[in-house]
């Protein structure tokens, strides 16, 4: 019987493990970091291999724990690349665990893991001289006397600002509408649209000059949080047309939020 046991060996074929692993896809996570401006977290990951077969989903995934898993908070990349972006606006202060990852018919890779802590913004400030609670418009320096803060109905945002002075009816009132209560960042104006809960990013703002007149989209107003609990918002451009007429306004203020 020995003969027959070494002929049947000698017919076996052990499994290709290489051609195995090589059929699920390879891919890495590059970098995680903030993008510009402070309050979103940049991920980029790279598909090395699509391996065997054609992928069926890639992207990234994260959590507030080590060992992150694919279903994790999961972001599906649609765009036909192998670089993979993506921008998500997530908690300050808080620590995430990122990963990338490729499917295909014969299984998933997961990335390398990347811990992350996302830092609070810095305070920013208007790169124009400005004096403390007082408005320029027009020509003329306004002081200002009242500012208010509340919660607001959706469609305009989550939060108002009003800024104004009852004694003179001359200077140009502000109503500014946030997706959220504002912290330290540059926020950029929408224009003349209104509806802030149908745009994406997270520093959008809707400003209306003398209660009706929207200031131009692309504008900024610059956001810094003190010690005291105070928040300064400043800004050196708002463009906007009263009665046909091109109108440039800047100003500062403080308030408590």
């Amino acid at each position: 019987m020995l003969p027959i046991a070494i002929a049947l060996s000698a017919c076996y074929k052990l499994p290709d493990l290489a051609k195995v692993d090589n059929s699920i896809p390879d891919v890495i996570l590059n970098t995680v970091k903030m993008a510009p401006g402070g309050n979103m977290v940049e991920l980029s990951g790279t598909i090395k291999s699509v391996g065997g077969g054609e992928l069926q989903f890639k992207g990234f995934c994260y959590s507030n724990h080590p060992n992150t898993q694919m279903h994790d908070n999961m972001h599906v990349i649609t765009d036909d690349t192998s670089e993979l972006k993506l921008e998500l606006m997530l908690m300050f202060d808080s620590t995430y665990y990122f990963r990338c990852f490729a499917q295909n018919q014969y299984g998933e890779k997961l990335s390398n893991e990347i811990r992350f802590t996302v830092p609070h913004p810095n305070p920013s400030a208007a790169p124009c001289e400005l004096n403390d609670n007082e408005i320029f418009d027009q020509g003329n320096t306004y002081p200002i006397e009242n500012v208010y803060a509340s919660n607001h109905i959706e469609d305009y945002g989550k939060y108002n600002v009003h800024v104004s002075n009852f004694h003179n009816q001359f200077m140009p009132s502000i109503d500014i509408d946030f997706k959220k209560v504002p912290i330290n960042g540059i926020y950029v104006t929408i224009g003349s649209s209104n509806n802030l809960r149908d745009i994406a990013n997270p520093n959008a703002i809707y400003v209306r000059m003398f209660n009706d007149y929207p200031v131009e989209e692309g504008d900024s107003l610059f956001v810094a949080e003190n010690i005291d609990g105070t928040l300064t918002m400043s800004f050196c451009n708002f463009n906007y047309k009263f009665n046909t007429i091109p109108i440039n306004a800047k100003g500062k203020f403080n308030f408590k939020k």
